[in-house]
């Protein structure tokens, strides 16, 4: 039951994100996005905004995006995700969990990757895509 209300209550808050103006963004940044509340293993936004910070991996044109989520949850020796830093605390990037998204469901900047960093993040994302076994990105830190 609580599944189905948080199902409705996410239905209900992405009318009001679809009537939100456009945000200008730009590939390695960081934002807090509306995420959602997702399918099975798919991973959801939190709270009752269902907000996540995700990494702008490629952008399509003004208004959609390539997407990675992030998590602070420990996933060190997991090949699917890339560890990086921000102010003195470890996340994680989720390799598997691309996604399109409308620059209408982003809140607000974090801040912007740099380039070496971002550039690992993407050979990591493209040889997992490339590989039929995992693969361990390289590098971690900020």
């Amino acid at each position: 039951m609580k599944e189905s209300k948080e199902f409705d209550r996410w239905n209900d808050l992405k009318k009001q994100i679809n009537l939100k103006g456009e945000k200008l963004f730009q590939e390695r940044e960081v934002w807090w996005m509306n995420f959602g509340k997702n399918v099975g293993v798919e991973i959801n936004g939190k709270g009752n905004k269902f907000i996540r910070a995700d990494l702008i991996l490629r952008k399509y044109n003004r208004q959609k995006a390539l997407v990675l989520p992030i998590t602070s949850k420990p996933k060190s020796n997991n090949p699917f995700y890339f560890e990086i830093v921000y102010k003195n605390r470890k996340f994680y990037i989720s390799l598997t969990q691309a996604r399109v998204i409308s620059n209408k469901r982003f809140v607000r900047k974090i801040y912007k990757m740099g380039a070496c960093k971002y550039n690992e993040i993407l050979d990591g994302f493209v040889n997992n895509l490339q590989s039929k076994t995992p693969r361990k990105a390289r590098g971690s830190g900020a």
